[in-house]
């Protein structure tokens, strides 16, 4: 049950995440610097509503720092594949951050589920 709270959070927040990526675009915003903003904003959100909706934790400062260094990996990761796809590649920038979504969901949610709220058990 925990992992389709988690996709559910995951969707509206990829859906956020994404305008806000698309809007940056269209602004004439280098891609890199838009990719991580909108993963900024997102990651915010989604921190918000799984440690309240999804895992069920109160939020503290060493959580909040577990997560915040989740995050950093996957945006490191994120921005790399991202700069592969777009222009070692050449795929069209807004199909290569779709892409660089799909892959990393499910080790962002391993990473989340188990090293930054310390769920020991699957649900």
């Amino acid at each position: 049950m925990t992992i389709l709270k988690f996709g559910s959070i995951g969707v509206m927040n990829t859906v956020l995440s994404y305008l806000i990526f698309v809007v940056l675009i269209r602004l004439n915003v280098h891609y890199l610097t838009a990719s991580g903003l909108s993963f900024i904003v997102g990651t915010l959100f989604s921190y918000t509503v799984n440690s309240r909706y999804t895992f069920y934790v109160q939020r503290n400062i060493w959580d909040f720092t577990k997560f915040f260094s989740v995050t950093l990996a996957s945006l490191t990761f994120g921005l790399l594949l991202l700069y592969v796809l777009k222009s070692k590649l050449d795929i069209p920038v807004l199909i290569a951050q779709i892409f660089v979504v799909i892959v990393r969901f499910p080790f962002v949610y391993l990473l989340m589920k188990f090293v930054v709220f310390g769920l020991k058990r699957s649900s």
